[in-house]
This record gives structure tokens, sequence and C-alpha cells, in this order.
């Protein structure tokens, strides 16, 4: 008894998410201009950035770690939540390479949106 092989499927493979190049200074004013700046929940974007204001990177009061990156020259922050192990070894001048995602967190019961949680972090040496 021979069995016929089933044709190939012509539907592709489920792409994974969309990410967007972007610069630190590019990301900061999306988030600060109306609405930020048509951002959605679950957005991701690409950029590569130099930390800083270690003093300041904390878990804060939504339980995550979050890190801030350099913006505009260093008159401004860009604040990321991060894997607290991730960060190891980070300083002031580090510089990293980050896919981040637009997402929610709650603090207090109260959720909100406009919060970016990197999704994949490689230093750069």
């Amino acid at each position: 008894m021979t069995t016929e092989a089933s044709p190939p499927s012509a539907e592709p493979a489920p792409a994974g998410p969309v990410v967007t190049a972007i610069t630190v200074d590019e990301l900061l004013d999306k988030l600060n201009s109306g609405k930020s700046g048509g951002i959605k929940i679950g957005d991701r974007f690409g950029l590569t950035g130099e930390l800083f204001m270690s003093k300041l990177w904390m878990t804060g009061a939504t339980g995550e770690y979050n890190v801030l990156l350099k913006a505009q020259g260093g008159s401004q922050d860009l604040s990321v939540f991060v894997d607290k192990s991730d960060a190891a070894g980070w300083q002031d001048g580090t510089k990293v390479q980050m896919i981040v995602e637009m997402g929610e967190a709650t603090i207090n019961g109260e959720t909100t949106d406009g919060w970016l949680r990197a999704v994949s972090v490689k230093t750069i040496p």
C-alpha cells in the first residue's frame, strides 16, 4: 500500500514581532509626543544606547528593575525595565544594544501603559 505525502503548506510560518530600528532620542521623542507617538502595547524597537545615572537604577514600585539610557546628550533619560541579572557589571558609560517592547505596568493596583521592557540585551565592548 502506498501513501501519498501531503503537499507542503502554502502558508508561510508565522513571523516574529516586527522590530523597528530607532535611536534613544527618537524613541523618547515619540513617547513624549501626543498619544505616545502612535506606539502601541507590544510594539518593539531595536536601539543602541549608553547607560547612565546608575545611582538611580533600582527595583521600583512595579517590582521590576530599571536602568536609564542617556538621551538628548544627557539632559534626558529613557527608563527601561531589565532583568537585574542582565545589569550585573553594568555601569555608567556601558553601551548596550536592546530590543525593547512597549508594555503595561501595575503600581498600587493601577495599570498604565507607556513602559519599556528589554526583551533582549547585548553589551557592546
